[in-house]
């Protein structure tokens, strides 16, 4: 049992491997381009930093759009103030309400009084950061006129109505003594 597992085999009928022609033995191809990084006492490669002002394709950013997104923190800033400042407080309860966000069905439980100042549409519902309030109308059309993409449901006026498509019977009268 003294020889190797190479010997074994090859005295079994397999053949020795076969080195591939052009190749010298023993020798690995020299890279030519680049420096390889040596390992540092931890034994970990050392991490080469990205020079400061610069973007990931290693530009500086646009001016432009450091401007625009100033722009959009201080907006969102403005909305936060107002949101705070006039936000509904004690409006949490058991009574569904919904209403559709974008084509999706959104639902907020609210207490009664809550309840009867949306469907008076005196209060309108918005977003910021995850959170849900409630805001005056007044305050909502505020924040739709410095963002008009702002996520606000309820935002029209009581004297509005919600929808303004003529179905094409509104000169006939419904009486008011109608039963069903």
């Amino acid at each position: 049992m003294a020889d190797s597992l190479r010997d074994q085999l090859i005295a079994a009928g397999f053949e020795a491997p076969k080195k591939p022609p052009g190749k010298p033995a023993g020798k690995s191809p020299k890279k030519k381009h680049g420096k390889k990084s040596r390992p540092d006492a931890s034994g970990k490669k050392p991490h080469h930093k990205k020079s400061a002002g610069k973007n990931s394709d290693g530009k500086t950013p646009d001016a432009k759009a450091l401007a625009e997104a100033a722009e959009r923190k201080k907006l969102k800033a403005q909305i936060k103030e107002l949101i705070d400042n006039n936000k509904v407080e004690n409006w949490k309860g058991e009574i569904a309400y919904r209403y559709t966000v974008e084509k999706r069905i959104r639902e907020l439980y609210v207490n009664e009084a809550a309840q009867k100042q949306l469907t008076a549409r005196e209060v309108s519902i918005t977003r910021l950061n995850g959170d849900t309030f409630l805001v005056p109308v007044a305050v909502a059309t505020e924040i739709l006129q410095i963002n008009p993409q702002w996520s606000v449901f309820n935002a029209t006026d009581a004297e509005e109505p919600a929808d303004k498509e003529d179905d094409g019977y509104s000169e006939f009268q419904v009486p008011d003594d109608l039963q069903w």
